[in-house]
């Protein structure tokens, strides 16, 4: 056969091979959701009569409070696009803003709330440009959203399909609109600009029409500008937090001359004014209450220790209950409060949440690291539920997780900050056991993570230390039993590692004079004899990175996850999927490296964890959720699917029947 011809044929059978997976494989899995477990971590909660609205990153919750001690889940709603943050309510419908994390594109899901126990979602709107949009609020039939920088009047008086009425720019172009409130058919909106922000108040009578009819600025430099991050409005006086500086607070009832009238005593970066209260969030765990009965002169009730937010927050005056995102042990959920006339509080009820962080698949049951605890679950015949058969509970937060054979090896980190790994016993999934505790030093954990990297098999375990290299130890009674450690070179950085058969792989970084980027190595170490670890080979510089997520080995291929450093707003970026064959140990091929993002230069990816199957490769791929590539040639790894996620896919897994579990962190997963 000739070479052009040979190369025909195998161009055909590709694609025959990729057109089978896109036709069986594709398709089921982004509509075989078959169950689900949602974290309510309370973004934002609106209260209708006795009824508690909650959205989460998730989707969202609703709870019948008629009893405030012990509010009763009546329903959740998964909205699968991009993590909820924002909330409005008018029944009969909902309307949720999602898409809060970088990569993410806007969205407004309109929900049927006319009965609680079963809302459905009647619609979503994405018509937006530029960065995500910050905040929306309802007035009539009319939202009104903050689009980068400008604001767009959308009409829902038809919920089956929101239309735009019209813009309104706040702003000239690059700046954004950061938040917003209302005071009748007066809407006031924060923004920046450069070196400048400031306050406009904007006449919305005419939906079609709306128009800017005052001003309050603010001058600073790109270090320390005061931005007005925060408003709240009551009884015609506008509250402001800026960043770093005293509440202002202005006389509106011209809204066309807004007067200056004052300052508080606190900085704050939350507020929200109803009734006769304004809550001013001035720091982490505190809250200033001030009583503003008399608007132009508010005065400080009480400052109270607070676990939790005001953004977000709903007040019920009449039982002066306050609805409060609520933060503990790394939970997060909603509160009830009780208010007393002096500015103290009880708490009524609390209702915490997990975050997730990683799921494993044994046997039938699934387990699931989230915040300070690892549950186990199973899913409850005939239903998109899952059941909790048991759960343990740590002082520390819990992170990746290994099943191997009955016992669970977890990452961990206290509030000190100091790293640890976990030996769970779950043989009894309901009756879960600590078996043993490996504490570590800060300093020897990977850079950009806090968690420990390490895999076991059978007895021994190989950690990455970040200083001195690879650490091995003894497991086989539950405990730790230092064994050895291979030592690399004082100016490299130990990221992670993987063990099978005998062999270990660990990935390094080392600054390179020549580029601000740190280059990537592999070596390959043998470990038969874990007292005397012995090095084979070592592949330099196969990439440049700051974060190896994971490595598994897959017959005669090493599967490595990597990402770089990420932002404010997200944790890693640019993530990579890199495969080596080891058929030789020692001498590693790299066969390919390629982007697992799909956003802008494919770079949106974090590449958390991976699983392969046979020929395909699914990646915990953060913002991206599940990114399932087609290995049948690995030197050229094919996307061939995502699996949508809400917000941030931290963990994957697959069973013996096919079936693909996700660690989102605001909810767990399950397709088929």
């Amino acid at each position: 056969m000739g070479l052009n011809n040979f190369m025909q044929v195998n161009f055909l059978r590709r694609l025959l091979y990729l057109f089978v997976i896109l036709l069986f494989t594709q398709p089921a899995f982004a509509q075989r959701l078959v169950a689900r477990k949602l974290f309510d971590h309370a973004r934002a909660i609106r209260v209708i009569g006795e009824t508690a609205y909650v959205v989460s990153g998730s989707g969202l919750f609703i709870y019948d409070i008629t009893d405030r001690a012990h509010p009763n889940l009546l329903s959740s709603l998964l909205i699968n696009n991009n993590s909820s943050f924002d909330l409005e309510v008018s029944p009969p419908h909902a309307y949720v803003l999602s898409g809060e994390v970088h990569f993410e594109n806007s969205t407004i899901t309109v929900v049927n709330i006319a009965n609680r126990a079963k809302p459905v979602i009647v619609s979503q709107y994405q018509d937006f440009t530029g960065t995500q949009a910050k905040d929306f609020i309802l007035r009539g039939e009319t939202l009104i959203v903050s689009n980068a920088n400008h604001l767009d009047f959308l009409t829902v008086s038809d919920p089956r399909e929101i239309r735009k009425i019209t813009s309104l720019h706040v702003t000239p172009e690059g700046g954004t609109i950061q938040s917003f409130t209302r005071d009748g058919f007066v809407l006031y909106a924060s923004y920046r600009y450069l070196n400048r922000s400031g306050v406009v108040a904007v006449d919305t009578v005419n939906r079609r029409n709306p128009k800017i009819l005052s001003r309050i600025k603010y001058a600073g430099n790109d270090k320390d500008r005061p931005v007005p991050i925060s408003l709240a409005v009551s009884n015609h006086v506008l509250y402001v937090g800026r960043n770093g500086q005293k509440i202002s607070f202005y006389d509106v009832s011209n809204p066309a001359n807004l007067k200056s009238s004052g300052t508080l005593s606190v900085t704050a970066f939350g507020l929200m004014a109803e009734s006769n209260f304004l809550f001013a969030q001035t720091s982490d765990q505190k809250v200033a209450v001030y009583d503003i009965t008399t608007p132009l002169s508010p005065r400080l009730v009480r400052e109270v220790e607070w676990s939790g937010s005001t953004t977000g927050m709903d007040f019920d005056p009449v039982q002066l209950n306050a609805f409060v995102q609520w933060t503990e042990l790394g939970r997060s959920g909603f509160a009830i409060l009780k208010f007393k006339n002096d500015g103290t509080y009880e708490v009524q009820s609390s209702k915490p949440s997990v975050y997730g962080s990683d799921v494993e698949e044994k046997d039938g049951v699934t387990f699931i690291t989230g915040s300070n605890k690892l549950a186990s679950v199973e899913r409850v015949p005939g239903r998109k539920d899952v059941r909790e058969l048991g759960n343990i509970a740590f002082f520390e937060l819990l992170g990746s997780m290994e099943i191997r054979n009955s016992r669970a090896y977890i990452s961990t980190v206290d509030s000190e900050s100091k790293p640890g790994i976990r030996i769970v016993d779950v043989s009894d999934p309901a009756h879960m056991q600590e078996l043993g505790y490996l504490e570590l030093d800060a300093a020897e954990v990977p850079p950009e993570t806090s968690q420990p990297r390490f895999d076991v098999q059978q007895n021994v375990m190989v950690l990455a230390l970040k200083k001195t290299g690879l650490a091995i130890y003894n497991v086989s009674n539950g405990a730790f039993q230092h064994v050895s450690t291979f030592q690399t070179p004082a100016k490299e950085l130990s990221l992670n590692a993987t063990i099978r058969d005998g062999i270990a792989f660990l990935c390094t970084s080392r600054l390179n004079a020549d580029t601000p980027n740190n280059e990537l190595n592999l070596y390959t170490i043998d470990v038969q004899n874990p007292a005397r670890p012995k090095m084979i080979a070592k592949f330099r510089n196969f990439d440049t990175g700051d974060i190896i997520n994971d490595l598994k080995v897959d017959g005669s291929f090493l599967y490595i996850a990597g990402a770089e450093r990420g932002s404010l707003q997200r944790q890693h970026g640019s993530g990579k999927l890199y495969i080596f064959s080891i058929e030789t140990p020692e001498k590693p091929v790299l066969l390919s490296k390629t982007f697992t993002g799909s956003g802008p230069q494919s770079k949106s990816g974090d590449a958390e964890e991976i699983k392969i199957q046979s020929d395909v490769a699914y990646l915990a791929d953060g913002v991206d959720g599940i990114t399932i590539f087609d290995l049948s040639d690995k030197s050229n790894p094919i996307r061939v699917g995502t699996l949508n996620t809400p917000s941030l896919a931290r963990g994957v897994s697959l069973d013996d029947q096919n079936q693909i579990h996700v660690a989102d962190s605001v909810c767990y997963l399950l397709f088929r």
